[in-house]
């Protein structure tokens, strides 16, 4: 099982900890938080391994469940087993979504976590399509002030009902914050997991540790932003975030646009033979340490049938930077 966690290190620190800090990221040295205070170490003989620079703290990849999650070493062994895909394990061990994240420790079977994500969702607000009467809350101003800061607007005709304005509690700060919460669906069109961006009033990103968390099950599940276009049916671009899906919209692109939530989860679509993706990927340099993961989820979409292509704006960053920086 060592082996398997070194092997997969990327893998388990994104699913524990979100989205890295790509900008203090290097290849084989992986960064959390905006200071980069988290780092795991991907390749080499020290793989599996981590760093807390603020505390000082180290260790392996089960000792950082442990300390995340706040759980014990059993529970943290079987966490691991359900990333590895490992036999005999009882029960998923995910961070559920809540409006008070103080219980995303708790354990809880998937189909409970499921459920709080269902009913993070109906609690909810529209950040679109609101009636001219009712003025939208203060949370919904905040997330279009957030979008419209990265160029994006909404066409409510067009835009997708699973975009959406909430208020989370993190435990951290004992504070509540606004929230872009972009929700995703699997094969079903059941809701499991959602992606949120937590905010400050001023409609930035919120200074706390980490500010992108998923909750729920993600894997398998997209988030869709424009739905598939009649005249291009067999066309679907995925992009790795939900703003660089947005922003590709906003280009006036049409067809079937979604979000993977996270660049690990790209080779769990289920394409149909001969359908053609478009991986829209972040530009993030030539030694990048999500370039490989994204070639190699090209060619494992490839084996289940479809025809891939890897598109990146011309320079360092992602098509929400371009978006921004040409309008």
């Amino acid at each position: 099982m060592r082996d398997a966690i070194a092997y997969r290190a990327e893998t388990i620190a994104c699913e524990l900890l979100g989205d890295p800090n790509k900008r203090l990221s290097r290849y084989g040295k992986i960064r959390w938080g905006d200071t980069g205070k988290i780092q795991v170490t991907t390749e080499g003989k020290y793989a599996g391994k981590w760093y807390d620079f603020s505390t000082g703290q180290k260790g392996d990849l089960l000792s950082l469940v442990q300390r995340e999650r706040v759980c014990s070493f059993f529970e943290a062994k079987e966490y691991l087993k359900t990333i590895l895909g490992m036999s005999n394990v009882r029960q998923q061990y995910q961070i559920q979504p809540m409006t008070n994240d103080s219980q995303q420790y708790t354990q809880q079977p998937e189909s409970v976590k499921i459920a709080n994500v269902q009913n993070l969702y109906e609690l909810s607000s529209k950040i679109h399509g609101y009636e001219i009467d009712t003025s939208p809350s203060a949370e919904v101003e905040i997330v279009n002030k957030y979008l419209e800061n990265r160029g994006i607007t909404f066409d409510k005709s067009t835009a997708s009902s699973d975009l959406k304005a909430s208020i989370l509690f993190d435990t951290q700060t004992r504070k509540n914050y606004p929230a872009l919460t972009a929700f995703a669906r699997n094969s079903k069109g059941e809701i499991t997991g959602v992606q949120a961006v937590y905010l400050n009033l001023a409609g930035d990103k919120a200074n706390i540790s980490i500010n992108r968390r998923s909750f729920g099950k993600i894997s398998g599940s997209f988030i869709t932003i424009a739905k598939r276009n009649a005249n291009n049916p067999n066309i679907t671009i995925i992009a790795e975030g939900a703003e660089t899906a947005f922003s590709l919209q906003q280009s006036g692109i049409k067809g079937n646009i979604i979000s993977s939530a996270g660049i690990s989860n790209l080779t769990n679509y289920s394409p149909f033979l001969g359908e053609k993706i478009i991986i829209a990927a972040d530009n993030d340099s030539k030694n990048s340490i999500t370039n490989n993961t994204v070639i190699k989820a090209a060619k494992t979409l490839e084996m289940k049938g479809a025809i891939t292509c890897i598109v990146k704006p011309p320079e360092n960053g992602d098509f929400n930077n371009l978006l921004q920086s040409c309008g």
